[in-house]
């Protein structure tokens, strides 16, 4: 059990991660990244009842807000 948490759960998961990151643009990719400790603090406010504070839940809105914004497409700017 131990051989597999240590082969698929991390580097499975590590070579497909950045196998992602390979065709992602660097700007996406930087914002994207932070999902990571998002999720582990959700998961651990979900999961394991930790106490959420008030700058956890303000930052998480600021990276979702960020998230948002960078996956929207915006048209170029014409040159004039």
């Amino acid at each position: 059990m131990l051989a597999y948490l240590g082969v698929v759960t991390t580097a499975v998961a590590y070579a497909l991660f950045y196998a992602g990151l390979r065709t992602t643009p660097g700007s996406a990719a930087v914002v994207l990244t932070l999902f990571e400790p998002l999720t582990a603090a959700v998961l651990a406010v979900v999961i394991l009842g930790e106490p959420a504070s008030l700058p956890a839940v303000a930052g998480g809105v600021l990276l979702l807000g960020a998230v948002v914004m960078t996956g929207r497409r915006t048209e170029p700017v014409p040159s004039s």
